[in-house]
């Protein structure tokens, strides 16, 4: 018959068991503290980039002038630039970092759906097809969706204010 275990032994126990679990936080806060420390200044020109280029788009008049599309042009080749960067971006994880893994995956994704919306914005302002901009639209807003989403996890996980979405 197995015998009951002593309060010295149950704390022990709850000790243990209250290690472990702080060292899994901990290892999910390395990677996206990581990320943080390498990423985030270049996260938050990125986002900065595409706000701007979306106020550039939001002010575009029917018929744009030469000068409007010249400035749009030059917006979305920043945008462009940071976000062929953000492309390059990965974490060092290990297997207890399926959050960071999450997010970093959502950035990404989002990455590509914003670099897809630079080249229809790149054909509506050569073209000034209309159906360019509509692409331009969707791209944006799920590329908008998922690096927000992805940011948003990051510094959550990485404890830090204001992740650099793209509004």
């Amino acid at each position: 018959m197995p015998r009951a275990l002593g309060p010295r032994h149950l704390l022990l126990l709850l000790a243990l068991g209250a290690l472990a679990l702080t060292g899994c936080g901990a290892a999910t806060e390395r990677g996206a503290e990581a990320f943080y420390r390498e990423h985030g200044a270049e996260a938050a020109q990125t986002a900065q980039a595409a706000r701007a280029l979306g106020a550039e788009v939001a002010g575009l008049p029917a018929r744009p002038s030469t000068s409007r599309l010249e400035a749009l042009a030059v917006a979305e080749h920043r945008t462009r630039r940071d976000l062929l960067a953000a492309a390059k971006w990965s974490v060092v994880e290990d297997g207890e970092e399926e959050g960071v893994s999450q997010a970093t995956k959502e950035i990404n994704e989002g990455t590509g759906a914003l670099l897809q919306a630079m080249t229809e914005i790149r054909l509506y302002a050569s073209t000034l097809r209309p159906g360019y901009l509509a692409d331009y639209r969707t791209e944006l807003a799920r590329g908008r969706e998922y690096w927000n989403q992805g940011i948003t996890q990051l510094w959550y996980v990485a404890h830090k204010s204001s992740p650099p979405k793209i509004q």
